[in-house]
């Protein structure tokens, strides 16, 4: 098991502890890093000093880094994972396939998940309202479809 911590110092990064041996090793350096969230060897964090206002991704196995979400603009606004904003992502929470993201800034509790199969199952319902005419009379002129936001 490895605990993975942030360490927020200008020259500061990502530390690796493995929980079984003692050993300790900074993965990742020369970032501000405050938040982190492992599973798997997949570390998602967020760095003050490069890529600010973005959830990156860095691939343990790989060794690489991506951006997850947030343009890099100092503004908190929703949409996909390449248009969001976050104004100031602090803190990380990983449940599942679902980051929950502290956004300081903006005083909001972000999530990033793909919604995709409940958009699929969605869009499905919307085809079986058009097609058997299910409550139509109710709906004539005010229902336009499902547009939901697809975060990844």
């Amino acid at each position: 098991t490895v605990l993975y911590i942030g360490d927020s110092s200008t020259n500061g990064g990502i530390i690796a502890c493995q929980l079984e041996s003692g050993k300790i090793d900074v993965v990742l350096k020369n970032r501000a890093v405050y938040g982190v969230a492992a599973k798997d060897g997949s570390v998602y964090f967020t760095d003050h000093a490069h890529n600010s206002n973005r959830v990156n991704l860095f691939d343990t196995h790989e060794n690489t880094i991506s951006v997850v979400s947030g343009k890099g603009e100092c503004k908190s606004k929703d949409g996909t994972a390449a248009s969001a904003c976050h104004a100031q992502p602090t803190g990380l929470c990983l449940e599942g396939n679902t980051l929950y993201v502290c956004d300081t800034a903006s005083a909001q509790l972000r999530m990033i998940t793909n919604i995709g199969p409940l958009v699929d199952y969605l869009s499905h319902i919307d085809i079986l309202r058009k097609v058997f005419s299910v409550h139509s009379d109710r709906l004539a002129g005010k229902f336009k479809g499902i547009h939901l936001p697809i975060l990844l």
